[in-house]
């Protein structure tokens, strides 16, 4: 756990969606905190999409409130799957144990089915055999941790007070600010620039609007850790009753309102103003910066943004943007966690790679950028998306950006942005 070091002087930004993809989260989360532990004030995290919906745990497995598979009518962004009820979902599974109605079937079906990582129960399992855990009554008679030891792994890690899921989610924050950059999960468009939820009025600052958003979530964090915390001691959880729980009354708990952030849409259909499920990029390509973020993330000092959330490519895209009155800004989108997808297709009749033509002076001028013609669609997902590069983005206080690390196909790259 102690593998980690941090560089003397340097400082370290996790952008969140800490768990559900790989198979060693325990372990990362571990390492992770311990690290963040030996070095406080300068690790720090984000919290991401992936980290706010394991609070779900807590009321939809609870014995009170999970209803029967029968009753369930599944999510509400989820309605239009062919799995999107448990009863549906259990249906498709071979016949015998793994179509009854259990704990540890409802949290497959939510890990799958509703958190887009269907490989997250085994991998836990996986990891679980690993650790050593799982065993007594959780194992199967080969000693491989059983589905009631891979349910108890997720409930405690998001639940007690150990849990490094629950640990994660009160350290980490919505927006780190470190000097002139500025990390979200997501992204900052004009939709959700200085909103922060239950405030009619926008932020008028940087600095106001980053208060903001790390109170709400340190407000709902705490909210559903009281919440855990008397599950655990007497077996009760708060949630409304009836089909309401489905529906308009979904976030409706202890941390709902977080939980509600961390959404791409609400239950009426409308956007949610989050920069935590938002995106630069559309259909795998870059989109304009709206002019009026550049300016208001300027205004606040901000010179670079550093975003993640929506995998792309094998490298981090990064856009140079200015508005027609000089405010400029340096965006970072560096998820590239599904480098399996990368299709190398530009390059020269013998197959070298073409050095890329960038117009005169600023990559990108808004309010009329200038953007290459789109290359087609990204190439069709893969079962195992995820690839082998490792890219690390290096910023200096005051505007710098060094990128460097291997891509997908083994070849290094290393360039100041």
């Amino acid at each position: 756990l102690d593998a980690l070091e941090l560089a003397p002087g340097a400082q370290l930004v996790f952008g969140g969606d800490s768990v559900d993809k790989g198979g060693a989260d325990l372990r990362f989360l571990r390492s992770l905190l311990s690290l963040q532990e030996r070095h406080p004030g300068r690790v720090h995290t984000v919290l991401g999409n992936r980290d706010i919906n394991k609070m779900r745990l807590l009321a939809e497995l609870s014995p009170t409130h999970m209803l029967p598979a029968t009753d369930c009518h599944g999510v509400y962004w989820r309605r239009q799957a062919p799995t999107a009820t448990p009863a549906a979902f259990l249906a498709r599974q071979p016949a015998g144990p793994q179509q009854q109605d259990t704990r540890a079937a409802r949290l497959r079906w939510m890990l799958g089915e509703t958190m887009g990582a269907p490989n997250a129960f085994e991998n836990r399992r996986a990891e679980l055999a690993v650790l050593g855990g799982g065993g007594g009554g959780g194992a199967t008679a080969g000693g491989r941790p059983g589905d009631d030891a891979v349910l108890a792994s997720f409930v405690d890690e998001a639940l007690r007070p150990a849990g490094v899921v629950r640990r994660y989610l009160e350290g980490a924050k919505v927006a780190v600010r470190l000097g002139s950059v500025l990390f979200v999960h997501g992204a900052v468009r004009a939709a959700n620039l200085g909103r922060v939820p239950n405030r009619a009025a926008r932020c008028e600052s940087v600095d106001e609007w980053v208060a903001a958003l790390n109170t709400f979530a340190a407000a709902e964090v705490g909210a559903y850790c009281d919440a855990a915390d008397a599950f655990l001691a007497t077996g009760a959880t708060a949630w409304p009753g009836g089909d309401d729980r489905l529906g308009a009354g979904f976030f409706r708990r202890p941390g709902g309102a977080l939980m509600a952030y961390g959404m791409a849409r609400q239950y009426d259909g409308t956007p949610s103003p989050t920069v935590v499920y938002a995106s630069f990029l559309q259909d795998g390509h870059a989109r304009p910066v709206e002019p009026e973020v550049v300016r208001f993330l300027a205004a606040g000092g901000i010179t670079t943004l550093v975003t993640g959330h929506q995998p792309h490519g094998d490298s981090p895209v990064v856009m140079r943007c200015a508005t027609d009155d000089g405010a400029e800004l340096t965006v970072v989108t560096a998820d590239t966690s599904f480098s399996a997808e990368v299709e190398w297709t530009d390059g020269d009749e013998d197959g070298a790679a073409r050095e890329p033509e960038f117009p005169p002076g600023r990559t990108v001028a808004l309010p009329t950028p200038q953007w290459g013609p789109p290359r087609g669609p990204p190439p069709p997902p893969r079962r195992q998306p995820r690839g082998g590069a490792a890219v690390e983005v290096l910023l200096r206080d005051g505007g710098g950006v060094e990128v460097h690390g291997r891509l997908s196909d083994g070849s290094e790259i290393d360039f100041d942005a």
